[in-house]
């Protein structure tokens, strides 16, 4: 056997192995893309739950900051009333 018919017969062998992955490599490919869609759908939305949180934060740390004028205020008040 020469090279070339080797060579021919380990091409006929591959496209066979080829013709009996594809399918399985198809559905393979077709589940990445849904799935790189999905993370996509689901990173727009866990960008948007972190910005909803951090002005919920923001707005939270600024009550705080208000109550606790209020709270020494209010000590202040008390403290010259005595």
């Amino acid at each position: 056997m020469g090279k070339l018919q080797i060579t021919s017969e380990e091409v006929k062998v591959l496209q066979e192995n080829l013709k009996v992955m594809k399918p399985a490599l198809e559905i393979a490919a077709r589940d990445a893309d849904i799935m790189i869609n999905q993370i996509a759908a689901d990173t727009v939305i866990a960008e948007e739950t972190k910005a909803i949180v951090e002005r919920e934060e923001f707005e939270a740390n600024k009550k705080a900051i208000e109550t606790q004028t209020i709270a020494a205020d209010a000590q202040k008040d008390l403290g010259t009333e005595n």
